[in-house]
Order: C-alpha cells, then structure tokens, then sequence
C-alpha cells in the first residue's frame, strides 16, 4: 500500500508543487478577498484528487492495479491516504497565509473556516473515491 501512495507522488509531483507554489501567487492579487483563505484550502486536494483520477485513467492505472496481487480494498484505502496526506499539506501551506492575513482578531474565522474546510472535503472524498472506485471494491 506504501508503494501505492509513493506512486501516486511520483506522478503528480510537478502537479503538486505548482498546487503549493499557486495559492502564494493567488494571494498577492486577492488579497481583498475575505474568503481566499477557504476557497484556496479546499480547491487544492479536490484539484489534486481530480488529477490523479486522471492520471490513472489516461495511463491505464487500473489495469496495472489489478495486475498487482492487492486486495481491492488496499487499493481504495491507498488513495484515501494519499486524499488526506495532499488535504494536510494543502492546509499546512494555506494556514500560514490565513493567520498572516487575519491576525487582527479573525481567530474565529480561521477556526470555523477550517471546520468548513475539512467537512467539505471529508464529504467530496467519502463521495467521490467510493464512486470512482465502485467496480473494484
């Protein structure tokens, strides 16, 4: 399962750095926009889990997955991980630049912003990976 997610890295490491280095230059101009701070957070692991999906399919993915002596539920879970690992990251990047912009008192925002953060993409996973995976499991 290890060698699954390192995979799915391997793939998307230009994709996921340009996800990084993105919401820096997204705040230089919108930086009036109160709501940048969610928007970017949340954007970030639904654009790299749509990239991977992509990936999968436009390299076959799942016929090389299948060849592998995985049960399919190793495979599904694989792919949560690697959801999860791209959502910390993405947060990890983003928090930064939410606690910058508002320091002045905006503690409740951050903290609501990001119990809205991570429901939404708990929900868009719990949603889409049982989906995109359905014959498999």
């Amino acid at each position: 399962m290890k060698q699954l997610i390192i995979k799915d890295f391997i793939i998307q490491w230009k994709h996921l750095i340009w996800y990084l280095i993105n919401p820096l230059f997204l705040y230089m101009t919108l930086t009036d926009i109160k709501s940048f701070y969610v928007i970017m957070s949340a954007i970030i692991p639904v654009m790299a889990i749509l990239k991977t999906f992509n990936d999968d399919k436009k390299y076959d993915g799942e016929v090389m997955l299948n060849s592998l002596p995985l049960a399919k539920k190793e495979i599904v879970v694989a792919k949560y991980i690697m959801a999860l690992t791209i959502f910390i990251i993405s947060m990890i990047v983003s928090s930064p630049l939410g606690i910058i912009r508002f320091a002045g008192g905006g503690f409740e925002f951050i903290t609501t912003t990001l119990v809205t953060i991570t429901a939404f993409v708990f929900i868009y996973l719990s949603l889409v990976l049982p989906i995109s995976f359905w014959p498999l499991v």
